[in-house]
């Protein structure tokens, strides 16, 4: 393997962490920046915070690996 090809094989990893790093940031200051021109929290509250507010309803999602009738605080055969 050549000197050249070496490099580049070295060097490809953190050019496209690199990518990806501005691509994120590019779509979070994008977003950030339409909240602020909108008066908007950027992140949406699901209940309400005692403060007079009403709760923002989200879509049903997935359970997220929790098991109906299982204590998340309680493990198995204790």
């Amino acid at each position: 393997m050549s000197t050249a090809a070496l490099t580049a094989y070295v060097l490809m990893r953190p050019v496209l962490v690199a990518v990806v790093l501005f691509v994120i940031g590019r779509g979070f200051f994008r977003e950030w920046a339409e909240a602020r021109r909108k008066g908007e929290d950027l992140i949406r509250r699901t209940a309400p915070t005692g403060r007079g507010e009403k709760a923002t309803s989200l879509p049903p999602g997935p359970s997220r690996g929790r098991h109906p009738g299982k204590s998340p605080g309680k493990r198995a055969g204790r």
